[in-house]
């Protein structure tokens, strides 16, 4: 807890961060804690008397030109009005921040009360974390180690001396919970050399000021060359040798005073005449002495047994405790290649599968890359009920090709800390895995807590036998295994260790023993999804940017430069083209093989096309200009020549005509439903077709009892089935 006042006059602060990046929980989540603070203002505050700036986002992510982009915007919480008195900003101590310049002269002076606030310590023999580097902690030493609670009820909690043995971490009530003691923190800070501990002009400045109150006889000389953790280290031996020399002396005096007096009393006694014997009463001193001091040695005996059995004592023994969570030792040489991050990334770590992490579980998903691949997944699983298994691939293949054209890679964090680039097989799985999970809500619900458990064995200081460290993340991995792909969901094994491989057949068989049939209770006889009914309308806004080269039609997926056929300018029949633009997810772009365009198609105005077979019943015309009449295909040239043989159905003449002489038209049956003109009208009336005839014509019965032969399929609209 602290205050900080400011005057008119003061100028701004340059804009920083309270934890340096280093100590960043953000960053490096399985080492130090997360922090936070509450900043109040003690009266209304305009801007002009420095209201308090705070660059949002700023906790996650920075560039080299943030204090030009903060500055510009200024992120005054006054927001250019008031910021009223007792009102509060709650922000992440990684956020850029500054007090700003106090220029108004009949303002009061700027008061805010700051309190911080961090989560309070795991097991300390499981505990990896350390507080935040590079901040200053204005809390008396006496009220660390404590709870807000305790501070919310500090008359019955903060009593002495139970503070000072809470403060030192020796001992708390049953029923609180450990803060952050000041031995522990203050160890750490002079170990990582934090700020106060990182220079040796600080050190001087210290000592000069009188150290640590101790007398001169137990103060240290400040040696050349000796840092923090040497000053602190040969004060501690200082005061151990002193109270060792202190203890001796003090016995050694007790006991020749009191020979010395007991002497000088039997002298007396002897030359008066008396009966009494002093030097049995002094043995009988003696022995007492003796007793109470057996008794203080077996208490102390209890009390350093106890405290050796301790977590805190068992963690330094086995120099775990604050230890670092990634076993260097064990690392291995990882033939991918390692890449520099960009914005465009997607960045894949196990490192933030960390509960205690809160928020920042999902630091990773404030990344460009990742943003954008999240959108891209979470569209492209609104479609998958609509896809077949080769649209899918095909689905998967064009976000990846997306990101690939926006210079994004599929990044993996691996156990050196190096940013990999996976192959294309990784992250085609990967990515068919992170689409798949979005349509099944306990199965990723399942995932995740898969990812929480191997972080933890692989990370974590509770779980570092061999067992644990070694063969769990197997049987895990071996069980999602089974799960995921019971629901038809791909698993991709990031972090599986090189050096298991040859257990992981022992481990699989004892796993198959769990595999579930359709009848055991570990498969639910419906699939829990939260896939909606999809309409057009959630289908075109359920892309990003990453996939907005793909549409859904009636006939499955559509992409940018798929083959398709389409009735061009509302006509009947059907036209061989290309897909050349798909705007906003849904207004498709198609250029005709003879050249023409058109650029108002919906998905469902769409066919995909289907190359032509010899026999089949087309639409020919002999010139760009021609006239289109019922033909047969007879012949097909290799693929590469774009020309047919065909022969018109009428005069039985064969010609040689381009494929882009060709078009589809729409087949019909004897019984059908259809809208025809009568005689050469414009105006479209309902008929049924009554006869096909053999040079591709067909007779119809008009619902007024006219009839029309041999009519051009060309000129008729379809509109149901007679049996429906």
């Amino acid at each position: 807890m602290t205050a900080i006042t400011s005057a008119y006059g003061a100028e701004d602060q340059f804009w920083h961060h309270d934890v340096i990046s280093e100590g960043s929980a953000a960053k490096y989540g399985r080492s130090f804690i997360p922090s936070y603070s509450l900043f109040m203002t003690l009266q209304d505050t305009t801007s002009a008397m420095g209201a308090t700036a705070v660059c949002p986002g700023t906790y996650m992510c920075t560039s080299h030109k943030i204090n030009d982009i903060c500055g510009e915007y200024g992120f005054q919480v006054s927001d250019n009005g008031v910021w009223e008195q007792g009102d509060a900003v709650f922000m992440n101590q990684q956020s850029i921040h500054r007090g700003a310049a106090h220029s108004d002269p009949n303002g009061s002076h700027r008061v805010l009360f700051i309190i911080t606030f961090a989560p309070r310590p795991m097991d300390i023999r499981y505990e990896t974390r350390m507080i935040g580097q590079g901040g200053s902690y204005s809390l008396k030493w006496d009220m660390w180690g404590h709870t807000l609670h305790d501070f919310e009820h500090c008359e019955t909690k903060m009593r002495q001396p139970w503070t000072t043995l809470r403060a030192l971490g020796i001992y708390k009530p049953k029923d609180s919970q450990w803060g952050w003691d000041w031995l522990s923190q203050q160890s750490m800070r002079l170990a990582n050399k934090d700020s106060g501990y990182d220079e040796v002009e600080r050190l001087d400045d210290f000592v000069d000021n009188g150290g640590f109150g101790f007398p001169k006889i137990l103060s240290v000389p400040l040696l050349e060359g000796m840092s923090w953790r040497d000053y602190f280290r040969a004060s501690i031996k200082r005061c151990k040798d002193f109270s060792e020399k202190v203890a001796m002396i003090g016995s050694f005096i007790f006991v020749c005073v009191s020979l010395f007096g007991a002497t000088i009393v039997h002298i007396v006694n002897k030359h008066s005449g008396s009966a009494r014997t002093p030097v049995k009463s002094v043995f009988r001193l003696y022995k007492r002495i003796v007793l109470y001091n057996l008794v203080s040695v077996a208490i102390g005996v209890f009390m350093m047994d106890h405290l050796a059995r301790s977590g805190w004592a068992r963690s330094i023994k086995a120099r775990t405790l604050y230890s670092s969570p990634f076993n260097i030792p064990d690392l291995k040489t990882d033939p991918r290649p390692v890449a520099v991050v960009y914005k465009t990334d997607v960045l894949i770590s196990d490192r933030l599968d960390f509960k205690k992490l809160g928020s920042l579980v999902d630091a990773l998903d404030y990344q460009g890359g990742n943003v954008r691949f999240k959108a891209a997944v979470h569209g492209a699983s609104k479609m998958v009920e609509h896809l077949k298994k080769d649209d899918m691939n095909r689905l998967v293949e064009t976000i990846l090709r997306g990101l690939k054209r926006e210079g994004g890679r599929l990044l993996l964090q691996n156990e050196a800390s190096d940013w990999v680039v996976l192959d294309n097989n990784d992250a085609t799985l990967y990515t068919t895995q992170a689409i798949m999970l979005e349509t099944n809500a306990l199965i990723a619900a399942l995932h995740k807590e898969s990812k929480f458990l191997l972080s933890s064995y692989k990370h974590g200081l509770r779980y570092k036998g061999a067992m644990a460290h070694k063969y769990s993340p197997l049987h895990i991995n071996n069980i999602m295994d089974v799960l995921m792909n019971n629901e038809g969901i791909p698993l991709l094994q990031l972090y599986s260790s090189p050096s298991l491989l040859k257990k992981k057949k022992k481990i699989e068989e004892i796993t198959n023993l769990a595999k579930p049939t359709r009848s055991t209770s570990l498969r639910s006889p419906r699939r829990l999804t939260i896939v909606a009914p999809i309409t057009s309308t959630a289908l075109r806004r359920s892309t990003s940017s990453l996939c907005t080269n793909v549409v859904i039609s009636d006939e499955g997926m559509l992409v940018l430069g798929d083959i398709v056929e389409a009735q061009y300018e509302g006509m009947t029949d059907y036209y061989k083209g290309k897909i050349i633009s798909i705007k906003e997810g849904s207004s498709v772009e198609v250029v005709f093989d003879d050249g023409d365009r058109d650029t108002h198609f919906e998905p469902s105005d769409l066919k995909k096309f289907v190359p032509y077979v010899v026999g089949e019943r087309v639409q020919v015309k002999e010139s760009v200009d021609g006239v289109y009449l019922p033909a047969k295909i007879t012949r097909i040239y290799p693929e590469g020549r774009d020309v047919l043989n065909a022969v018109f159905l009428d005069t039985r003449r064969r010609v040689k005509v381009p494929s882009s002489f060709v078009s589809r038209v729409e087949t019909f049956e004897v019984g059908e439903f259809v809208e025809a003109p009568f005689e050469g009208s414009e105006d479209y009336f309902m008929a049924t077709v009554v006869n096909m005839n053999a040079d591709g014509t067909i007779d119809l019965h008009y619902d007024d009892g006219d009839e029309s032969f041999q009519v051009n399929t060309r000129n008729l609209r379809k509109l149901y089935d007679s049996q429906s």
